[in-house]
């Protein structure tokens, strides 16, 4: 499980390379500046989660520490917002 979802979180690291990729990632145009910068921070984010996930998939003694980040953090994505 943890190697899926390290492969998954490893999806949007691509969008470091720029704005462009972004938009191809998410369907979006990332005209901002700001905006453009927060995104790949993310995309970095994400990168480094997911490479932590996949070690852990062949860590047994990590594994613990990363059951409950790899459920909650895509869960957290799919919950419906309310304001």
């Amino acid at each position: 499980m943890l190697f899926i979802v390290g492969v998954i979180h490893l999806l949007p690291l691509s969008g470091v390379l720029g704005a462009e990729r972004l938009g191809l990632l998410y369907g979006l145009q990332f005209h901002e500046p700001n905006l453009a910068i927060l995104m790949r921070h993310r995309a970095v984010l994400f990168g480094l989660l997911g490479a932590f996930f996949i070690a852990a998939a062949f860590q047994p003694s990590w594994q613990a520490h990363f059951q409950v980040p790899a459920a909650n953090n895509p869960l957290s994505s799919l919950a419906p917002k309310r304001l």
